[in-house]
């Protein structure tokens, strides 16, 4: 053993010795020195110089910026053509727009501004906006990417197409509102909406795709600012196959009080989706008739517990002396939360509420006690 740890030792020796002397001679062990230093020095050179390059670009960019802000901004309060033009023909402004013209990542930076300025105000100022986007002509470059594959770069083209009412490229956006892209789609839909108000719902016909809760808000919030509310297709997407079109049709009855579709949300309460008899429940309790109420008793005991509370607490609002019947009949249910909303009903339709209530419980009993107790302080 010992014989053979000693061949060994030998051998290495030997092949270090061999190594030193024919390989890593002191020549070689220097140049290899002098090329990882150089290497060194070049990888910190470059490093230098792109912190410098970089450095100086965003200094240029900064100073474009102002400029750009500066221009537009006298743009934007301009309160005549003859002002507009005279504000472009400035030599300042002249030397920006050249540098405009000759670099695309300055035209860039200026639709961006534009489109930006235009979000944010109205009136006289989108209208300077749009008349100097027009005089320089950069809708062509806006429109550059949007036929490209990449769907973040179309997203951001629809939102500038939009807060730019170019509405000339409608057809466009309207063909990517039923897009497989969930971000695309939802841009397209919000600037159609934008761009020609509740005309634009129409995507509705065809979409195939769910539009979730917080897409129906901000469609909403987008519709909020158009002033006469149009129906629509309303009738049609009560009918559809996509549920959150259905959804979406009642909350739009619901918002803008649509009295004229109250058999249409009728018929809705039969809906095969309880999701969608929940919001018919609600729909119809705000366009209600004298027959409201009995109808959404009749549908009662056909839902699930989340609705009938539901209803229990509609007919707070809309009940009459009329279902006092069905609502006394609740206190003997066996989940506490129900009776509490049965008797805020009664006691919300009568005064005289509580005297019936008290008629048929032991109100010394739990939790008679204590939900009658807090009507009363509430009272």
């Amino acid at each position: 053993m010992l014989t053979f740890l000693n061949f060994n030792l030998s051998s290495i020796g030997k092949s270090i010795n061999y190594l030193r002397e024919n390989i890593f001679t002191e020549h070689v062990l220097f140049d290899i020195t002098i090329f990882f230093a150089a290497a060194i020095i070049g990888i910190t050179g470059f490093i230098f110089v792109y912190l410098f390059r970089k450095e100086k670009i965003a200094k240029r960019k900064n100073i474009l910026q102002a400029s750009i802000d500066n221009f537009i901004g006298e743009i934007a309060i301009s309160e005549s053509e003859n002002e507009l033009i005279q504000v472009v023909s400035n030599q300042d402004y002249q030397n920006l727009l050249l540098q405009v013209q000759h670099s695309k990542f300055y035209r860039k930076m200026l639709i961006n501004e534009l489109s930006e300025t235009s979000r944010k105000f109205r009136g006289s100022t989108m209208t300077n906006v749009l008349w100097l986007f027009k005089k320089l002509d950069l809708e062509k470059q806006l429109l550059k990417n949007f036929d490209k594959k990449k769907w973040h770069k179309k997203a951001k083209i629809v939102q500038q197409i939009s807060y730019l009412h170019l509405n000339s490229n409608i057809e466009k956006i309207f063909s990517l509102t039923n897009d497989r892209n969930e971000s695309l789609r939802m841009e397209a839909q919000i600037a159609i909406v934008k761009m020609t108000g509740f005309d634009g719902l129409n995507f509705l016909d065809n979409v195939i795709y769910p539009i979730s809760e917080w897409q129906q808000l901000r469609l909403i919030e987008e519709l909020s600012s158009h002033i006469e509310p149009k129906a629509g297709n309303i009738i049609e997407w009560l009918k559809s196959n996509n549920l959150t079109v259905v959804n979406f049709a009642l909350r739009l009855i619901e918002i803008y009080r649509q009295y004229d579709f109250y058999n249409e949300v009728a018929i809705c309460l039969s809906h095969p989706s309880i999701s969608i008899c929940s919001r018919a429940v609600i729909t119809i309790s705000t366009i209600s008739k004298e027959t409201t109420a009995d109808l959404l008793i009749a549908h009662y005991d056909t839902y699930n517990e989340s609705t009938q509370i539901t209803i229990l607490k509609v007919l707070q609002v809309i009940g009459t002396e009329n279902q006092f019947p069905f609502l006394l009949s609740i206190l003997n249910h066996h989940d506490d939360t129900y009776k509490l909303q049965a008797v805020k009903a009664i006691t919300t339709i009568s005064k005289a509420g509580i005297e019936k209530i008290e008629k048929v419980i032991d109100k010394s009993l739990f939790p008679w006690n204590i939900i009658l107790s807090q009507i009363k302080n509430v009272a």
